[in-house]
């Protein structure tokens, strides 16, 4: 059984700036009393469920930050059977008092989470 590699990294915060967007973006909506296209900023993204862990995935490596990413939110125990590291991560990580900065997340690179998920069955990821 061969090891699957993929490069990554853990993040525990979010950027102020990009919680302060989306929060002016998603009251912005609640007095429209729809969801807008914010077409060409990125769409607010929804409030983490409590025990999930949010997987960022950027496909093409090697591309900067500024480039299309997406993400699927997966349950944290899922989560810690995939990344290993994860948990020994977040006990290491310093944390922010500020609820709306916390976030536990995985950013991918060069990969998908799909792809992640379909190697999983077939070989130990190593992350």
């Amino acid at each position: 059984m061969a090891d699957y590699y993929f490069s990554g990294r853990f993040s525990f915060t979010r950027s102020p700036i990009t919680a302060l967007q989306d929060l002016c973006k998603r009251t912005v909506e609640l007095l429209a009393g729809t969801k807008l296209s914010w077409w060409p900023l990125p769409e607010p993204e929804e409030e983490l469920k409590v025990n999930c862990t949010r997987v960022y995935s950027q496909p093409l490596a090697g591309l900067s930050r500024r480039n299309r990413t997406f993400y699927d939110d997966i349950p944290t125990p899922l989560a810690e059977e995939l990344f290993h590291g994860l948990a020994a991560a977040r006990n290491l990580a310093t944390g922010t008092r500020w609820k709306a900065l916390r976030r536990e997340a995985v950013y991918l690179e060069g990969t998908t989470l799909m792809r992640v998920l379909r190697n999983r069955s077939s070989s130990s990821a190593v992350f």
